[in-house]
């Protein structure tokens, strides 16, 4: 059986002809902070939490940095392209909480 794309919308390797690279999210015992990063990146709320969670090279810019681990080249940073999700869904910072100071009125 391949193996799909986690993103919601996306049909990576659906289509016979145009496959497309899939990796997997990080290891959730060797590495859980490098995979929390990524799931959070990926505009879903329920990921399955299991091994063989992939998501494909379509979700990153051309000329992505890799590393290697165990001799395969992967992303060295979570996802950031998502063109099939609508823009709603995307995972957006948390806003920074501004300083509000109270002006005096001037006297004149």
């Amino acid at each position: 059986m391949p193996f799909k794309c986690c993103v919601t919308g996306c049909r990576g390797n659906y289509d016979k002809e145009h496959k497309v690279k899939l990796f997997r999210l990080p290891n959730k015992n060797r590495n859980p902070q490098e995979r929390e990063r990524w799931i959070r990146s990926i505009p879903r709320e329920n990921i399955p939490n299991s091994l063989n969670t992939f998501i494909c090279e379509n979700h990153w810019s051309v000329n992505y940095e890799t590393c290697q681990i165990y001799s395969k080249n992967r992303p060295l940073n979570p996802p950031t392209i998502f063109i099939c999700v609508f823009q709603s869904q995307v995972p957006t910072p948390p806003l920074t909480k501004r300083t509000t100071t109270k002006s005096l009125p001037s006297t004149l």
